[in-house]
C-alpha cells in the first residue's frame, strides 16, 4: 500500500529532475542571471516536492497501521485497540469445531432417515406381497365365500337355536331351512338317542348332507367333507348347563350353585347394607345380621328366550310411537352416597351388558322357598298379586329390607323371625315408567299416556308422599304387569 501511495510522487519528482538537468544546459546559451534564478526556483519546487512526499510517506504508513489493526468490531470500522491474535485463532477453531459437529450431526440424521425409508420401501413390499397372495386365495376360493354369505343372510333376525358349521376353526350358521330341519331331528334325537343319531338334510341351496349328532359333525354327501357342527342357544356365557341339557322338558329347577367369593361378598353386600338396614330404630336393621346360606344360579332356557324376545318387542315399539326411555335412578331410600344397588348392577348381569335403550335393571323381589322353586321353572305370575297399593303386578325393590317384608310365611312386614328367607335377583325391563304420584288400589293395568294413547311399560314409586298413602313411601318400588319384562337370575337362602 506504500508504494502505491508514493509513486505519482517519485514520478513527479524525476520528471522535474529531468527539467532541471534540461534547463542547465540551457542556461548556457541564456544569461547567468536567469540561468540563476531559474535554479532557485527549480530548487524551491524540489523542496516542495520532497516535503510532499513525506507527508504521503507518513499517511501510507498510517493507512496500513489501520489497515493490520485488530478491531473487529462489526460496527466500528477502525480501531486503535489490537486483539491478542491467539485469542482469535481460538475463536476461529471453536467456529470450525461446531460446523464440523452440526455437518457430522446432520450426517448422522440423513443416514437414520435413510434407514428408515429403507425399512418401510422392505415393508410395503413385504405388505405387496401378501396382498397379492390373499387375492389369490380368494379368488380360488370365491365359491365357498359366496355359498357361506348365503347362509349368513339365512340368519339375520334369527331367534332360538342356531345350528353352525366348522370351517377352518370359523364357525358359520346354516341358511333358516337347514336350520330348522336339524334341529328337529336334534330334538327327536334327544327323545330317542340310539334311533335317531343320524339325519338327512336335503334343502335347497346347500349340497345333501348326512349329520352324525352323536359325534356332532355333518358330512357332504357329495364331497365326503366332514365337518364340525354345534348349536348356539344365544344364552349367556356365564352359564354351564349344556344345550342338550337346556333344551330337555323340566323336571325340577334349572339351578347351578354358585360358589363364587366375589359374588358372594357383593349379595352379602346387598343383604346388609341397602335401604334403610344402617337405621337401628327401625326394623329394617335386622338386615345387617343376615346370613348367606346358598347362592344358585337360574339357567332356564324357555324363560330366557321369552325375555329376550320381550325386550325386542319393546324396542320396536318404542321406535314406532318415537318412545325416548329414560333411566330410573336406584338407591333412592339409601343413607347418603352408599349406592350399592347402582354400584353392584354389572356384577348380576351375566356377563351379558345391561340394555339401557329398555332400561334393564338389577332388582330384588322376596318370596318364599316354594314360589322360589315355580318362579325358576315358569317365571314371574304377576297374577298371584292382588290388592297391592300400586295396581296388580309383581313388584321389585332396590333394597333388600324392602324385599324382607314378603319372605316370612307368618308376618306381611319385616319381622326377626329366624325362618330360613329367600330372595330373588331378577333382571328387569323397566322401559318407559310411570312415576307414581298416587296409590292405584284394585288397577290392573299400567296408565296409558294422554298425548299419544300408549301404556307405559312399568310404574316406579319413589320415596316421598303419595296421595292415598296413609304416611310416606319409605322405600324404592317397581312394578311390572308382563312377566315376561323380567327374569329370575339368582336363587339367594339366607336367614337372620
Amino acid at each position: 500500500m506504500k508504494a502505491n501511495a508514493t509513486a505519482p510522487v517519485k514520478g513527479l519528482f524525476k520528471a522535474h529532475k529531468s527539467s532541471f538537468s534540461l534547463d542547465c544546459r540551457v542556461a548556457s546559451s541564456e544569461s547567468r542571471k536567469e540561468a540563476s534564478e531559474k535554479q532557485a526556483e527549480l530548487q524551491t519546487k524540489l523542496s516542495t516536492l520532497r516535503e510532499a512526499l513525506k507527508q504521503l510517506q507518513a499517511k501510507s504508513a498510517t493507512a496500513a497501521t489501520v489497515a493490520s489493526g485488530t478491531c473487529q468490531t462489526p460496527n466500528l470500522r477502525f480501531s486503535s485497540v489490537r486483539r491478542n491474535p491467539l485469542n482469535g485463532r481460538a475463536e476461529k477453531k471453536k467456529g470450525r469445531m461446531k460446523a464440523a459437529h452440526e455437518f457430522a450431526e446432520r450426517v448422522r440424521e440423513h443416514h437414520r432417515l435413510s434407514a428408515a425409508l429403507a425399512q418401510e420401501k422392505e415393508k410395503r413390499l413385504v405388505l405387496e406381497r401378501q396382498l397379492e397372495d390373499l387375492k389369490k386365495r380368494l379368488a380360488a376360493s370365491s365359491e365357498e365365500n359366496a355359498r357361506l354369505r348365503d347362509a349368513g343372510r339365512g340368519t339375520r333376525g334369527r331367534s332360538g337355536p342356531t345350528w353352525q358349521f366348522d370351517v377352518e376353526g370359523c364357525w358359520y350358521a346354516w341358511p333358516s331351512e337347514a336350520n330348522h330341519q336339524i334341529h328337529k331331528a336334534y330334538l327327536a334325537f334327544l327323545r330317542e338317542p340310539a334311533h335317531n343319531r343320524f339325519a338327512t338334510i336335503d334343502c335347497d341351496n346347500i349340497p345333501r348332507t348326512m349329520v352324525d349328532f352323536q359325534r356332532m359333525q355333518h358330512t357332504n354327501c357329495e364331497t365326503n367333507r366332514v365337518r364340525g357342527l354345534r348349536l348356539s342357544l344365544g344364552v349367556p356365557e356365564a352359564w354351564t348347563s349344556t344345550p342338550a341339557a337346556l333344551l330337555q322338558p323340566l323336571e325340577a329347577p334349572p339351578c347351578r350353585e354358585v360358589r363364587n367369593p366375589d359374588l358372594l361378598a357383593k349379595v352379602r353386600d346387598i343383604l346388609q347394607s341397602t335401604g334403610h338396614a344402617w337405621d337401628n330404630s327401625q326394623v329394617c336393621s335386622c338386615m345387617q345380621t343376615a346370613r348367606i346360606k346358598s347362592i344358585q344360579r337360574i339357567e332356564n332356557w324357555s324363560l330366557w328366550q321369552r325375555y329376550k324376545a320381550k325386550r325386542a318387542t319393546m324396542r320396536r315399539e318404542h321406535a314406532s310411537y318415537e318412545v325416548s326411555v329414560t333411566p330410573a335412578a336406584l338407591d333412592l331410600d339409601a343413607l347418603g352416597d352408599d349406592l350399592v344397588m347402582t354400584g353392584n348392577q354389572s356384577a348380576f348381569d351375566f356377563d351379558e351388558a345391561l340394555s339401557q335403550d329398555v332400561d334393564e335393571k338389577i332388582l330384588l323381589h322376596g318370596t318364599s322357598g316354594q314360589n322360589a322353586n315355580d318362579i325358576a321353572m315358569n317365571g314371574f305370575r304377576h297374577q298371584t298379586c292382588h290388592g297391592a297399593m300400586y295396581g296388580d303386578g309383581v313388584y321389585f325393590a332396590s333394597s333388600a329390607c324392602k324385599s324382607h317384608e314378603t319372605t316370612c310365611q307368618h308376618h306381611k312386614s319385616a319381622c326377626r323371625c329366624t325362618c330360613e328367607r329367600t330372595l330373588i335377583i331378577a333382571r328387569v325391563a323397566l322401559g318407559d315408567a310411570y312415576y307414581a304420584r298416587e296409590t292405584r288400589y284394585g288397577q290392573s293395568k299400567v296408565p296409558i299416556k294422554t298425548e299419544s294413547g300408549v301404556a307405559y311399560d312399568s310404574i316406579v314409586v319413589n320415596p316421598g308422599r303419595i296421595a292415598g298413602h296413609n304416611s310416606t313411601q319409605m322405600h324404592q318400588e317397581f312394578v311390572i304387569v308382563d312377566d315376561e319384562q323380567a327374569y329370575p337370575c339368582y336363587v339367594v337362602q339366607y336367614e337372620l
